[in-house]
């Protein structure tokens, strides 16, 4: 695979946020429904970043966390607002991924930047607009108090009207028109409020063997005037006879590489562990850019064309083959603006081409996918439910 051609381009406690404040998010969580779709957002592991506290705060949570932490932001097509604009990122750990970016959004301008995209209105609502991209498959929810995006794994009719349903979820529950999962799940509620919100929430999490019938365990990632701060706590239903610290000490030094202090009253576990490693220094350096990006494949070239967001810096993007351990091809020097594009040559049919982004702060996340004709593509780790990080 080489390129072709470039066209156009230029311990402590953690800060009060956390642990006390009314887990908000929760509005976004539509509650189960038995025999729906809407069921696997109602059951299934779900992810919070509170924006404004990240921009508050973000700056002492380490480089490989706080990317982490902002990596789905560049998954997905721009939709007219920078991460400042937004309020809070709910991601659902259920495939296809689907994700809720609520705060004030202005749809004029949400609606202009998909349509550059090339989405068009798919379905329009009493009080939202569903737009649908077909090239790269993808549905998006409109209001002026969210963005939902459901990625697809094809543009068929069935799976197009599955992800309008998940649209219809997290919008009616956002509106209270849909019970919401902390008003039917104890657990889930118990666990949440205990928990609060950090800077960034995960929350429930896959249940290990040895976690009491009845509890339900979350995560949140924070920070105190040290440094980074994990915190992980046990909402059980009652009193426990027998602690689980010892075990839930060992679990979570497997899963964060750090030993936690874990202290256990009444119903509530708690474990919290406190980050040595380099703070980023700067918010913005962990934020990817979001971009829309369209691909085009001819005779083993791929054309990657940029149809709206931010610029991408050349220099910053390479090139590598999933599943194939190699040195990522480097795109070479300029910036790529709305309008512009480059050529990759020799991409077989039957790869994954990741499309990989380099912060400022050094921290490197995938940005894009080009999916061959031949390919099949597998299904997506969980990644939210075990809350690993590096």
């Amino acid at each position: 695979m080489g390129l072709v051609g470039v066209a156009g381009c230029a311990v402590p406690r953690a800060d009060s946020a956390g642990g006390t404040d009314t887990p908000r998010y929760r509005e976004w969580v539509p509650a189960a429904e038995t025999g729906g779709e809407a069921e696997s957002l109602g059951s299934t592991t779900v992810r919070y970043v509170d924006i404004p506290g990240a921009f508050e705060r973000g700056e002492r949570l380490s480089v490989g966390l706080a990317g982490s932490t902002f990596e789905f932001w560049a998954i997905g097509d721009w939709f007219g607002h920078e991460l400042a604009d937004i309020e809070g990122m709910v991601v659902y750990g259920v495939s296809p991924l689907t994700m809720a970016f609520h705060g004030d959004i202005s749809t004029e301008r949400a609606h202009r930047a998909l349509e550059e995209a090339g989405y068009e209105d798919e379905r329009v609502e009493s009080s939202w607009t569903v737009l649908l991209r077909r090239d790269q498959p993808r549905v998006v929810g409109l209001t002026d108090t969210a963005v939902v995006q459901v990625d697809l794994p094809e543009a068929s009719s069935d799976v197009i009207d599955a992800g309008r349903e998940r649209i219809r979820a997290v919008l009616e529950a956002g509106t209270g028109e849909r019970t919401r999962r902390h008003e039917t799940d104890a657990g889930f509620e118990r666990v949440t409020d205990a928990l609060g919100r950090g800077i960034r929430t995960t929350v429930p999490l896959e249940r290990p063997d040895w976690l009491p019938s009845g509890a339900e365990w979350g995560t949140t990632l924070d920070t105190s005037p040290d440094g980074t701060v994990r915190r992980a706590l046990i909402a059980a239903d009652s009193d426990l006879e027998s602690p689980i610290d010892d075990e839930f000490r060992a679990h979570l030094a497997e899963v964060w590489g750090v030993t936690p202090t874990v202290e256990t009253d009444g119903a509530i576990t708690e474990a919290t562990a406190q980050i040595d490693d380099d703070p980023v220094g700067d918010s913005a350096e962990a934020i990817p850019p979001r971009a829309s990006l369209a691909f085009a494949s001819d005779d083993g070239s791929v054309t990657v064309t940029h149809l709206a967001g931010e610029p991408l810096d050349l220099s910053r993007l390479s090139v590598a083959v999933a599943g194939i351990e190699s040195e990522p091809l480097e795109i070479g020097e300029g910036t790529l603006e709305p309008g512009n594009s480059f050529t990759l040559g020799g991409v077989p049919s039957d790869v994954l081409v990741l499309f990989r982004y380099e912060l400022e702060s050094g921290f490197v996340t995938t940005i894009a996918e080009f999916v061959g004709s031949d390919v099949v593509a597998p299904e997506p780790e969980d990644e939210l439910e075990t809350d690993r990080e590096s």
